[in-house]
């Protein structure tokens, strides 16, 4: 993994949704799975129409000026340095920012990234875009917090958060334990199965935001990596039932009218 950029990244492992994607131990970009995948940013910000709009300004000049630059709308976010991500915590309010979430990673090398100064992004919104230039064109403000965008993946290291996160599916879908370690073990197959995607859904006068487990079980490739996989497996987990239980997302689910 020489190639592979370290980074860091908070993750609420609290969260049950966050945490089955923490102890699949890759994070993915919403472009990677699907033309009409969300990030679950902004899937959270399409609750605000007003905060997604002003996002959709920047993303607007970033494919007008700045083609080759990550999309904060479809990538995701990390910090370059661990000093980075705790100058975060100190700046920013938000429970997102504890140090019990914070996490290293590895950013694949045929990611798409960014690095950009946070810091003009958290001031708020002047009439001239003159700001929304030098942040995508990667100027400092006079106290940077610099953050990365990724279009791509990146692996979660470490064993500790991941522990936290097996907990807290473990309490709130134990029935889908079974279909947690199949995910775990598509990573190590380079299989997206098990991956959960916030999807935006076209229902005539309505747009759905919904999110959806997606699977990769008749895939030959997978079913061939699996065969030949030789690594750990927690079997009590992956045999404990005869059926695969998904976890039940539909409290996730949200329509725009």
């Amino acid at each position: 993994m020489t190639d592979w950029r370290k980074a860091y990244a908070y993750i609420n492992v609290d969260d049950p949704l966050v945490a089955w994607l923490v102890y699949r131990a890759e994070m993915v970009s919403a472009g990677e799975l699907h033309a009409s995948a969300l990030s679950f940013w902004s899937a959270r910000m399409l609750r605000s129409r007003k905060q997604y709009t002003q996002e959709l300004i920047l993303d607007q000049v970033r494919q007008s000026s700045y083609a080759s630059a990550a999309s904060r709308l479809k990538g995701f976010y990390l910090f370059p340095t661990e000093a980075s991500a705790r100058a975060a915590a100190t700046r920013w309010d938000g429970g997102a920012f504890h140090s019990d979430f914070l996490a290293e990673v590895a950013i694949n090398p045929r990611s798409r990234v960014s690095q950009y100064d946070a810091e003009w992004i958290t001031q708020d919104f002047p009439a001239s875009d003159s700001w929304i230039h030098a942040y995508f064109s990667g100027q400092a403000t006079a106290a940077p917090v610099w953050e990365l965008i990724v279009e791509g993946r990146a692996l979660i290291l470490g064993t500790d958060l991941r522990e936290r996160a097996y907990a807290t599916v473990k309490e709130t879908w134990p029935q889908s334990l079974a279909v947690l370690e199949l995910a775990r073990l598509a990573v190590e197959v380079g299989s997206d199965l098990g991956v959960i995607t916030a999807m935006l859904f076209d229902r005539g006068e309505q747009l759905v935001v919904d999110y959806v487990v997606r699977f990769d079980n008749d895939n030959p490739e997978f079913i061939e990596g699996m065969k030949n996989f030789r690594g750990e497996v927690n079997t009590q987990d992956l045999y404990a039932g005869e059926n695969l239980v998904i976890p039940d997302l539909q409290n996730r689910r949200f329509v725009i009218s």
